[in-house]
């Protein structure tokens, strides 16, 4: 691998750990419902990329012993990513989505839908 080849990786990763970080402060400040990002992994790679543990945290109400429940639950590694996820798993999150997230997002629509 050249070094203008790492570079480029280099700077891909970083881009892709900031729209990570944008989307997990979007889903704290509930300005993005999680269910949003997750049906939008499959038209962009970089959501696609980020890890399902992470999302779950970022969920208000869901702290670290919720999402090692919810890890469980799905039967996921702490490094499985959104694309990893399939429909039963989808349904387990959102069963465990807390009922004041949803209630916030009662009636509006959702991005790819």
């Amino acid at each position: 691998m050249t070094n203008e080849e790492r570079q480029e990786l280099l700077k891909r990763g970083l881009e892709i750990r900031r729209i990570h970080s944008e989307y997990r402060e979007k889903i704290k400040e509930m300005e993005v419902h999680p269910l949003d990002i997750i049906n939008r992994r499959e038209k962009e790679e970089e959501l696609a990329r980020m890890r399902i543990e992470y999302l779950l945290k970022s969920i208000p109400g869901i702290g670290k012993v919720k999402t090692k429940r919810i890890m469980k639950e799905l039967h996921a590694d702490k490094g499985d990513r959104l694309e990893d996820l399939n429909t039963a798993q989808t349904i387990i999150i959102i069963d465990n989505l807390p009922e004041t997230y949803e209630e916030y997002f009662a009636g509006t629509t959702r991005i790819g839908n």
